[in-house]
């Protein structure tokens, strides 16, 4: 292999934890949150930093309210380091609706969307079979908000639910039964 060329293998790896956050954030799976750190994880993510109990306990705090998140991920770039640790970069852009009463949603306002670019910066490690998050930094980028003058609602059908009662649950739950 060329020096910037990475083990497809390792690259998949980073991709499916990374991906596996944005799922456990948007769903508000606290479950597979928790799987996706090392017991001993440093997160730094701006308005939090500490250790991945906490990080649960503030994302949960910031789902009052919330109609609607969606983060999306690209530009991820892996570079293997000594010791089974991975160095991942991944560039991300996240939306996010709140609904009042929200501690999200200012004062006068029905609600609010926010869309904002960020890069994570993630050490990844193995903790037994599985590869996890040992380290992470969100760099923070461009921020939008977007005030509602009228409650944002869902919209009826299959919308993206931030919560477990999302379909994609309902078809794993089914298929996933012996």
């Amino acid at each position: 292999m060329a020096e910037n060329d990475v083990d497809p293998r390792l690259r998949t790896a980073a991709e499916q934890v990374v991906a596996s956050y944005a799922r456990a954030v948007d769903r508000s799976d606290w479950e597979l949150l928790r799987s996706l750190y090392h017991p001993d994880a440093v997160i730094d993510h701006g308005a939090y930093a500490g250790d991945v109990d906490g990080f649960i306990d503030f994302v949960r705090g910031r789902r009052e309210g919330i109609v609607h998140t969606a983060h999306y991920v690209a530009n991820l770039l892996v570079e293997p380091l000594p010791g089974d640790r991975l160095a991942v970069e991944a560039y991300g852009w996240a939306v996010q609706t709140f609904a009042a009463p929200s501690p999200l949603v200012p004062a006068g306002s029905a609600g609010t969307t926010y869309r904002s670019t960020y890069r994570y910066v993630d050490l990844l490690g193995r903790h037994g079979d599985r590869w996890v998050f040992v380290e992470t930094h969100l760099v923070l980028g461009d921020l939008e908000v977007e005030q509602h003058a009228e409650q944002p609602a869902r919209r009826a059908g299959l919308t993206q639910l931030p919560s477990t009662d999302d379909p994609l649950y309902a078809l794993l739950a089914r298929w996933r039964s012996p």
